[in-house]
Parts: C-alpha cells; sequence; structure tokens
C-alpha cells in the first residue's frame, strides 16, 4: 500500500486542472514560478504537466 502524500494531491488536483484545461482546447500553459525555490516549483509543475 502507498502512503498518498500532500504533495500528490496537490500534483493530482494540478493535473485534473491541466486535464480540464485540455478538454476546453487549451494547447499551452504559462507557468512563472515566484517563489524562493524555482527549481522545485518547475519541477512539480512538470511533474504535473506530464
Amino acid at each position: 500500500m502507498r502512503l498518498v502524500t500532500e504533495r500528490d494531491k496537490v500534483v493530482g488536483r494540478a493535473r485534473g486542472r491541466l486535464d480540464e484545461l485540455a478538454g476546453h482546447g487549451v494547447t499551452e500553459i504559462v507557468f512563472q514560478p515566484c517563489g524562493p525555490d524555482t527549481r522545485r516549483e518547475l519541477e512539480r509543475f512538470r511533474e504535473a504537466a506530464a
């Protein structure tokens, strides 16, 4: 059994939103990381968008 973390939940919500947007015809997303750890933000976005 796999433990579901808060990160998993956030990624899942982001993935769901991206899928919803794609269903409306959106083909591109602009993402602007703005926190102190932009590398981590970009990695998480990539994980959600994969």
